[in-house]
């Protein structure tokens, strides 16, 4: 008796006796290969499940692989199912009379029967996965989207606020005198300088060092003629013992943008800008927020 083939025989009264071998090598091999896709079928679902967090540039890429995949497993399973169909209609020709329907089955065993693997099944969970995943990028993308618009929003309001932020000089010129406490040219008594004053020429003209409007434009006997300017988030810029303005109450200005011409209004020695910053109503150095150094000091 050959061990390495499986016999099926046949009794027939018009041919007799016929016997039919299979390799037992040849049905472990299918059966491996049978494993081998179920097997694939269960991965391919696994690594479905662990890229669910590709985004959409992965996720094309993700959706080509898979149908190579379900091409080649189809494939499998066309030859898996051609090859069974020969081997049952192998077992129908060997089939003899019993007494029950006039057939016997003779040199099989065991009561299971094979099935094909319902690839159209897999292949609806698959594209189930996909659509999920398209979902939740989409989602991600949106998330994306809004998180966007919020840093586009902060950093508009971040520049708006530098905008507003006085941090460059008024006027070009020599600093005669600092913010904080020194000896007054009138009295030489010690008093608290609450500005910096910047020699220049008469009629020098006067730029704004940040956006603003202008809020009040007045003459007193200690500035002359001055203007406050607002810049928002509660800073103020003054400028005093001007010889002219250039603009009116109520208008928007610039950085950059000239304001008024340097005068010596007011209580002075000579020709010069006083220039103030308030931070909610406090005078402040204005040196802390010029960022430029084309200022000669003299004091």
């Amino acid at each position: 008796m050959n061990r390495d083939h499986v016999n099926f025989l046949m009794i027939s009264e018009k041919e007799g006796i016929k016997q039919y071998m299979i390799s037992q090598k040849e049905l472990v091999y299918k059966s491996l290969i049978l494993a081998f896709v179920i097997i694939a079928v269960i991965l391919s679902v696994t690594y479905i499940d662990s890229t669910l967090e590709l985004k959409q540039g992965e996720y094309y890429l993700l959706k080509n692989g898979l149908e190579d995949e379900m091409m080649r497993m189809r494939e499998e399973v066309e030859s898996m199912r051609k090859y069974m169909k020969k081997v049952n209609l192998m077992v129908e020709d060997d089939l003899v009379a019993d007494g029950t329907n006039g057939f016997q089955v003779y040199g099989v065993g065991g009561g299971e029967e094979l099935s094909d693997v319902d690839d159209k099944n897999l292949e609806k969970e698959i594209t189930g996965e996909l659509h999920d995943l398209k979902n939740s990028l989409y989602d991600d993308i949106e998330s994306l989207d809004n998180d966007l618009n919020i840093l586009v929003l902060s950093l508009e309001n971040v520049k708006n606020k530098l905008d507003a932020t006085p941090s460059i000089f008024p006027v070009k010129g020599i600093i005669t005198s600092g913010f904080g406490y020194r000896k007054s040219p009138f009295t030489g008594r010690r008093e608290y300088h609450r500005g910096i004053d910047i020699l220049n020429e008469l009629g020098t003209p006067i730029i704004s060092p940040a956006d603003g409007v202008v809020k009040e434009i007045s003459v007193n006997p200690l500035w002359g003629l001055n203007m406050l300017i607002s810049h928002g988030h509660n800073v103020e810029t003054q400028y005093g013992h001007l010889q002219k303005t250039l603009i009116k109450v109520g208008q928007k200005v610039k950085r950059g943008q000239a304001i008024c011409e340097l005068g010596k209004t007011g209580r002075t020695t000579g020709p010069h800008l006083h220039y103030q910053i308030w931070v909610k109503g406090t005078p402040v150095d204005p040196m802390d927020y010029i960022i430029e150094e084309d200022v000669s000091i003299a004091f």
